[in-house]
């Protein structure tokens, strides 16, 4: 898992970080933007791509894919801290309702497809490098730029596609997926000790790691959303915060 035993931790961080810096360029509240100026469009798009890979890459000359400071990976920071500002100003400018499900679907396919391609080329070319591929994982290199650009766009591309294609092809809760979606960030934050617990019942079981994977993919996915909504946000003040 990247960043360790915590990094579920440090991603919320990193979020509460974007949160501060919001609050303390837009001063009180998100600025609202002229319709013309900022909308849905390629060049938006691109230029967003653009930015996070040159964060990521000047981060990542001094703090590769790797290393940490108390435990927090710095070079996944400039995806996480970015997206989570230009989300809360997409949500306040009506961006997400803005973007066409045709250009969502053409996103998460070119998210897809270019992003298999692109990384088979360039796993391929890592392999043959005396580094192998930790050629990618950062300094001032071309191979690492073009990767820090590779998972730019992925992660743009996909969120566009997924948010497009999901709002008009599957927005819509039954009690069940609600109860799914209430406690999905409590999944999130408390699922490494139980997906942990039940992996060491495994531990000696002679199967193959697919079958194993397998086995606590049904077991674990059903059990942590069982504990988390019948357990834990039952408990005082979590349930306040969950």
């Amino acid at each position: 898992m990247y960043g360790g035993d915590y990094a579920v931790y440090w991603v919320s961080r990193a979020g509460r970080e974007g949160e501060w810096l919001v609050r303390l360029i837009s001063r009180k509240t998100v600025p609202v933007f002229d319709k013309e100026r900022v909308r849905p469009s390629l060049t938006n798009a691109v230029i967003l791509i653009l930015i996070i890979s040159v964060c990521a890459f000047l981060i990542r000359t001094v703090e590769p894919i790797g290393t940490n400071i108390l435990n927090m990976q710095l070079c996944f920071f400039a995806s996480y801290i970015v997206l989570f500002i230009v989300g809360i100003i997409a949500y306040r400018n009506n961006l997400f309702a803005r973007i066409g499900y045709q250009t969502g679907k053409r996103w998460l396919i070119c998210g897809i497809v270019l992003g298999l391609l692109f990384w088979l080329v360039l796993t391929k070319r890592a392999s043959a490098m005396p580094g192998g591929m930790t050629a990618l994982f950062g300094g001032v290199t071309w191979e690492s730029a073009v990767y820090f650009l590779w998972e730019s766009f992925v992660a743009v591309a996909m969120s566009i596609g997924l948010i497009a294609v999901f709002r008009e092809k599957f927005n819509y809760q039954s009690r069940f997926v609600k109860a799914l979606s209430d406690n999905s960030f409590a999944v999130y934050m408390f699922h490494p000790p139980i997906i942990v617990a039940v992996s060491l019942l495994f531990r000696s079981a002679e199967l193959s790691p697919i079958v194993k994977w397998v086995m606590l993919c049904v077991i674990c996915i059903p059990l942590c959303f069982a504990i988390t909504h019948f357990v834990i946000r039952k408990i005082p003040l979590l349930n306040k915060v969950l």
